[in-house]
């Protein structure tokens, strides 16, 4: 029996819930209204759906992978060749020419004082460049290193799903890019345990689902191809919605340090939409069943989720009972 998820019971989830969260947590008028304008300054670009795409191509390398590994400096890149060495044993030699080609020029750099800014590591797609404040950042900035390429001429870059125009200071799904980025560090590096971004690698992984094989995903992400993940997901989903949910991912990211109540509703809405679509095209009631344990991990969507059970098995109960008795008279 499929459950159909009705997002219209999220508005009085919000009231209960937003009384009873602002009374005894505190959160506040001011952060609410921080977090809505990062919303909406990202929502903006959503309504053009058809240009919301910085870059519809990605950033093809057509050299032979022989060809770019003979460029590298493999002693210049001491620091980072286990990286590398975890890398060629859970990813395909496809998909290992970025970064080949960015160990050519790759620097790492030391910089403590990052930590101050609340950064245990970044890397700087512009300069090829890693700067670690604490070193179990690098296996994360690493992949990051994996997946990303700029192009001088046009100005843009991309980082795995993320694009951005330095022209015009725009950028696109770092919400989707830095929660599987850090789902593959965790996976690994560090037997399965999430170091940081840890909703966002929850939402995340439920892309997966939608994935025969999970492999695909990351052939998306290690040639930082977005249009074509985004055009593999229209399968499941109309372009505009599939970008609309990206967005709000976005705004989660964005607002990672603002406690807004009006954030925690909105990863609640991204769980359901996506198990809506999962569950509109999952014929395998085991998979749909994982599916529905991994959204329960957030305490909103489990809320939604068994508010929407209840009211099918109500309505199933009252029309089994009604159907009866009809058959008596």
């Amino acid at each position: 029996m499929q459950v159909q998820i009705n997002l219209q019971l999220l508005p009085t989830l919000m009231f209960v819930c937003k009384t009873w969260v602002i009374v005894s947590v505190g959160f506040t008028i001011h952060d609410e209204r921080k977090y809505k304008l990062i919303k909406k300054n990202i929502f903006e670009r959503t309504k053009d759906s058809d240009n919301w795409i910085i870059s519809n191509s990605s950033y093809e390398e057509l050299r032979s992978l022989d060809e770019i590994r003979a460029k590298v400096n493999y002693e210049r890149v001491q620091d980072v060749l286990y990286c590398l060495d975890v890398l060629k044993r859970h990813v395909s030699p496809s998909n290992l020419k970025t970064i080949y080609k960015n160990l050519s020029n790759l620097s790492v750099e030391r910089n403590p004082s990052i930590l101050k800014l609340g950064y245990d590591g970044q890397y700087f797609t512009f300069f090829n460049k890693i700067v670690l404040g604490a070193e179990n950042a690098l296996p994360h900035e690493f992949i990051h290193a994996s997946s990303s390429a700029y192009n001088h001429q046009k100005g843009i870059g991309y980082s795995g799903f993320v694009q951005y125009d330095s022209n015009k200071d725009i950028k696109i799904c770092e919400g989707l890019n830095e929660g599987y980025t850090e789902l593959l560090t965790a996976r690994w590096f560090f037997n399965g345990v999430v170091k940081s971004n840890h909703n966002l690698v929850r939402i995340v992984e439920l892309f997966e689902f939608f994935f025969d094989n999970p492999k695909d995903m990351e052939t998306y992400y290690f040639n930082h191809n977005l249009p074509g993940f985004i055009k593999y997901m229209e399968q499941f989903s109309s372009k505009k919605e599939i970008i609309e949910i990206l967005s709000l991912i976005d705004a989660i990211r964005k607002g990672e340090k603002i406690p807004s109540l009006i954030k925690f509703f909105d990863e609640a809405k991204i769980l359901l939409k996506l198990y809506r679509m999962y569950q509109l095209h999952c014929q395998d009631p085991f998979k749909l069943k994982l599916f529905e344990e991994k959204i329960k991990q957030f305490p909103l969507a489990r809320l939604a989720l068994a508010g929407q059970k209840l009211k099918l098995f109500r309505d199933y109960s009252y029309g089994k009972m009604h159907n009866e008795e009809q058959k008596r008279r």
